[in-house]
């Protein structure tokens, strides 16, 4: 009897040490399982893009995942439906699905040791889906072919793209393949420069200039996982938030898409922007005292102008974070502060003028090479000359006027005939984004006066360029990428209505900005555009009002970490 009980305790402690080890066991193959599902479903994707794709692309390795895919497609019975692009956007769905709920499971972690464990299996599924998608044989967007062009023109013609085309060398090899053969550049002058570069190595082989630019955004892509990281790192967030952060950047199906697959330059723009970020805390945290500490990230969100004109605004809001630190410094804006404001102005004020001088001249250094020699009304007219600045595409404005070309315009003693004749005009749309972003301009400007931190820009950022997205005239699925990046470093967002109904609208928006893909080989393309548009913008947008309607969400808790700040569920 003694020795029963003895040993039975022993037996209730060894239990008891026993039962975490199985739970993280368990755990650990859940996340191993959920990382595999994550990439065959982009190993399936591969089998329907070739079937959806108008180019094919034949790069090392692609032959064989082609294959696979589908064999895969097969295998599930996937290729009997008719449209393959319903197939992809299901698959697309359930890509976002995982996306979702493998967020939500973060969410819900304690353990510090168990978040290292998902960082790891975050790094293993992005690498993964990214591989198989840079030797996936097919192109969904032309354009590589189209930054091709430009280095072509450079390198091979010695022309100047913003004045040339390169219709003007049919001869080339690439020409034919170039969607905007006929168009001037429209990009600035940083990736004109990158571009070039590429062509030196690629010189006429189509299947180079792919791999290349799919192998350097692939590898953007990784850097920028690397920058989400230290961002939230550095700006001491919880265990928990750094790894949802990082995943929710790494295993954003947009973005795997649109870097590793297509080639897009706005990974190289959110590279520039994040690595900004980045600089922009480290200077926060000096207090922005000396040019160190606020010419580095005002450079780097310049250079992110350089590539694509919209990375501008956040150059610009920095500019208002940095005279608001130095005349206030952490100060409340109270009538105290406000007196010791008036004796800062001498300090402030160089400092603005020297870091928007920079700007001046990061800007002419970098276009001076191409514009020297050219008068300013050719000079405005290579800005104007892109399709993006005069032509309507996949945008509300662009289904209004498939909608008037294909019923008619209503008579003109209806009420809806002066609506449509505005709502169907480029110029009044142009004024409409312009008003926007002023206006959003000045709300932000407002917003980071009062809360003058990192975290606020880079809100502030969505806050601008997301109403851009919305009505832009010229809109396509791998702009919103750009918000993504940003939402990803807006950690945390719990206890705050309008930082949460922001990043919500980000992520949301990567979700359905895919759908644009629906109409692509539809025969009744008017009500097609109708669908997709409403079905891209609706959501966000309503997401967005959600989330700001909503005071406090019901798993909003204190963190048991001690990190009020992170986003939080029940456990």
């Amino acid at each position: 009897m003694l020795k029963k009980d003895i040993e039975h305790p022993q037996l209730r402690v060894e239990t008891a040490e026993l039962a975490p080890v199985v739970q993280r066991s368990i755990s650990i193959v859940f996340v191993a399982l959920y990382t595999f599902a994550f990439v065959f479903c982009f190993l399936v994707s591969a089998g329907v893009l070739r079937q959806i794709a108008s180019i094919s692309t034949y790069v090392p390795m692609s032959s064989q995942v082609t294959f696979i895919g589908l064999r895969l497609l097969r295998t599930l019975g996937i290729q009997t439906l008719t449209d393959g692009n319903l197939t992809f956007t299901v698959i697309t769905g359930i890509e976002f699905a995982m996306y979702g709920l493998g967020a939500l499971f973060i969410q819900g972690q304690k353990s510090e040791r168990r978040n290292t464990r998902i960082f790891l299996f975050i790094w293993l599924g992005a690498i993964i889906a990214g591989s198989i998608l840079v030797v996936t044989q097919a192109l969904i967007s032309h354009d590589i072919f189209v930054y091709a062009g430009y280095g072509r023109t450079i390198v091979a013609h010695g022309a100047n793209p913003y004045f040339v085309t390169p219709a003007a060398f049919p001869l080339d090899p690439i020409t034919h393949l170039d969607d905007w053969k006929d168009v001037t550049a429209a990009y600035g002058p940083l990736w004109l420069s990158f571009c070039s570069l590429v062509a030196l190595i690629a010189g006429t082989s189509a299947t180079r200039y792919v791999l290349l630019f799919r192998l350097a955004t692939f590898a953007a892509h990784l850097i920028n996982i690397i920058l989400v990281a230290a961002i939230l790192r550095i700006s001491g967030r919880s265990s928990r938030t750094i790894t949802l952060g990082t995943f929710l950047y790494a295993w954003n199906p947009l973005l795997l898409l649109e870097s590793c697959l297509s080639g897009h330059n706005d990974i190289f723009m959110i590279t520039l922007i994040l690595f900004g970020v980045l600089l922009c805390v480290k200077g926060e945290r000096h207090g922005f005292t000396r040019p160190l500490h606020y010419l580095p990230p005002v450079v780097a969100f310049t250079l992110a102008g350089l590539i694509k004109f919209t990375a501008f605004p956040l150059a610009a809001l920095f500019l208002v974070l940095l005279a608001r630190k130095t005349l206030y410094g952490t100060a409340n804006d109270t009538i105290k502060s406000r007196k010791l404001a008036s004796l800062q102005w001498e300090f402030a004020f160089p400092k603005v003028l020297l870091a928007g001088t920079i700007i001046g001249f990061v800007v002419v250094l970098l276009y001076g090479p191409f514009f020297i020699g050219h008068s300013v009304p050719d000079i405005i007219h290579s800005f104007m000359a892109p399709p993006s600045s005069r032509i309507p595409e996949h945008s509300i404005l662009n289904v209004l006027i498939g909608w008037v070309g294909y019923h008619g315009m209503p008579s003109q003693t209806s009420w809806l005939h002066p609506i449509l004749t505005l709502l169907t005009s480029y110029k009044v749309w142009r004024m409409i984004n312009i008003m926007l972003v002023l206006s959003a301009l000045i709300v932000s400007t407002i917003w980071l006066w009062r809360t003058p931190t990192t975290r606020t820009l880079v809100l502030a950022g969505i806050a601008v360029l997301g109403p851009l997205l919305i009505a832009t005239t010229w809109f396509y699925p791998w702009y919103v990428t750009w918000l993504v990046g940003l939402a990803a470093v807006s950690l945390p967002t719990s206890h705050q209505r309008v930082a949460r109904a922001l990043f919500a609208f980000a992520l949301v928006f990567s979700a359905s900005a895919r759908l644009t893909y629906l109409i692509a080989g539809q025969q009744d393309l008017v009500n097609w555009n109708v669908i997709s548009c409403a079905a891209t913008i609706i959501p966000p947008i309503l997401t967005f009002l959600f989330f700001l309607c909503i005071k406090k969400m019901p798993w909003e808790r204190i963190s048991p970490e001690g990190d009020t700040n992170s986003i939080v569920t029940t456990t």
